[in-house]
């Protein structure tokens, strides 16, 4: 709870403009990155060890949000709060618990799978029930399509030119931000 109310403070006073440091122009909060479960930790092989379980630390961050979410908007305040969501399902599931929360959820790799192509059928239509979802209820949707160009390039350096996989995938990234958007 310390760390909340003093987190909360320091945004509260950028936003509010009551600093000295310069808010240039902020207007809401962005935070990157929401896990909506421990994935990420246990890809790399560990789990944080303050939590019994992946419920419970996504039930820590889900009240850490929607603490920042609350204090920015008491008092007369309506600061938007986004957020990057990553690790859980592709379905709209991990999302709904933080419709009343945030204003808008970056769901950072739709469609494409870091350069290893498009998902699956499957996976697909379930991202796509999660946007439906979260914008029915009149959030904002980001979907970014990451190419990650990066382990194609000989000695992981950076490419000359437009790579061919690129350009497919960024032809279907195109196609598919269409379609969702009608």
């Amino acid at each position: 709870p310390e760390l909340q109310n003093y987190f909360s403070a320091r945004i509260l006073e950028q936003l509010t403009g009551s600093t000295a440091y310069p808010t240039f122009g902020m207007d809401g909060l962005f935070l990157d990155n929401i896990d909506l479960s421990w994935s990420r930790f246990t890809q790399m092989g560990s789990t944080p060890k303050e939590f019994i379980s992946s419920q419970a630390f996504a039930d820590s961050v889900f009240n850490f949000v929607s603490h920042i979410h609350n204090q920015l908007h008491v008092n007369g305040r309506n600061f938007p709060v986004f957020g990057n969501m990553t690790g859980g399902s592709s379905g709209a599931a991990d999302w709904n618990r933080y419709q009343p929360v945030l204003e808008g959820g970056l769901k950072e790799d739709f469609v494409l799978n870091w350069g290893r192509g498009p998902y699956s059928s499957t996976t697909i239509l379930n991202q796509l029930t999660q946007m439906e979802s979260w914008i029915a209820t009149g959030n904002y949707y980001i979907a970014a399509a990451p190419a990650n160009l990066w382990n194609d390039c000989p000695n992981n350096t950076v490419c000359n030119g437009i790579h061919p996989k690129f350009d497919k995938e960024a032809r279907f990234a195109l196609a598919a931000f269409l379609l969702a958007t009608e």
